[in-house]
């Protein structure tokens, strides 16, 4: 991507002409004298200020003799969306590092209260840098039957640990043998 070099362009941009009604290219029709659209200096220097946005955000120097700059600026620019890097420990954890700093991990904990109340559920990887955002479970219903009725509930939660309830919605209690599925996320 470059901007125009010709002899007969202008060193500074121009301000634009005031604004008409939006529309669209036209090749014209001579048997209906409508005319074709004409490509303005406006329009042409908007697309090519578009296009240098891109590319410069990208952090890439314009360069006359490169036609894929726009693209590796736009594969650039969202890198940061793709994950950096996925590990796992020896429990079956596992962690999410994106280049931006976002963190996600998330596990099995096997072994939670079979009667209602608080559990610490402490994070592995030496938990968040900065903060743990928020932390979603499930009760793992092993048994594949009705006595997993239970919902876990998150009470506090710091960089190192989460302090979760287990709450049942039964008279009769709950099954807990398959722990809960568990997933974390922060910075």
């Amino acid at each position: 991507m470059f901007r125009i070099d010709h002899a007969s362009a202008v060193a500074a941009l121009p301000a634009p002409q005031a604004a008409g009604t939006p529309g669209y290219f036209t090749r014209g029709n001579v048997a209906t004298g409508v005319a074709p659209t004409i490509f303005t200096a406006d329009f042409a220097n908007i697309i090519q200020e578009e296009l240098m946005a891109i590319v410069t955000a990208g952090g890439i120097a314009p360069a006359k003799s490169d036609n894929g700059q726009v693209l590796e600026a736009l594969r650039a620019l969202f890198a940061p969306i793709n994950s950096v890097g996925l590990s796992f420990d020896t429990s079956g954890n596992w962690q999410r590092t994106n280049s931006d700093g976002y963190l996600e991990m998330g596990g099995i904990l096997a072994s939670i209260p079979s009667s209602e109340g608080t559990f610490t559920l402490n994070f592995p990887f030496e938990g968040f840098p900065t903060a743990c955002l928020g932390v979603g479970a499930m009760v793992r219903n092993t048994a594949s039957d009705d006595s997993g009725n239970a919902t876990i509930q998150e009470v506090t939660l710091s960089t190192g640990s989460a302090l979760l309830y287990v709450q049942s919605h039964t008279t009769s209690g709950f099954a807990a043998a398959g722990g809960i599925r568990w997933r974390a996320w922060g910075h």
